[in-house]
């Protein structure tokens, strides 16, 4: 089989996270979360979420590792990757990411410069959780505004 005829298993488990401290503290609504877990089970996941956390390295942490322990195949995060003094997500996710995939993360900064101005200033990551059996993709992109397609 060539990798353009592989795909994932229907339902394949995902996880969405979002991560805001507004957000979290209801002052403002959550809108990408949502969408991520729209677009997501329009893709053929089974989607959990959009489970909400403040801001900072210990509570992404213990949301993505819940994530991933959990059994989720990808855990998708949006928020806090900004260059703020709480945007921490990119320093969570690194330390449960066993091998980060810099190409995919090249992309998705193109996809964000594209999409903003300031895009080019985001810090997405991309990693496994593992090598072994049971791995979790997980991906902290960015933007969701306009649609990214990876080719």
């Amino acid at each position: 089989m060539s990798h353009t005829e592989q795909s994932l298993p229907p339902q394949t488990p995902a996880y969405v996270i979002t991560v805001s401290d507004s957000v979290s503290a209801s002052l403002n609504p959550d809108r990408s979360g949502p969408l991520a877990v729209e677009l997501l089970a329009d893709l053929g996941f089974a989607v959990t979420g959009p489970v909400v956390v403040p801001d900072g390295v210990d509570s992404v942490h213990k949301a993505v590792l819940a994530a991933c322990r959990s059994g989720a195949r990808l855990v998708f995060t949006t928020g806090g990757t900004g260059i703020s003094s709480r945007d921490l997500t990119p320093e969570a996710v690194e330390g449960l990411a066993e091998a980060r995939l810099s190409g995919v993360e090249a992309a998705l900064l193109e996809c964000n410069r594209q999409a903003t101005p300031l895009g080019m200033m985001s810090r997405p990551v991309v990693g496994i959780s593992t090598r072994a059996a049971g791995a979790a993709l997980v991906v902290s992109p960015t933007v969701l505004q306009a649609p990214c397609v990876i080719q």
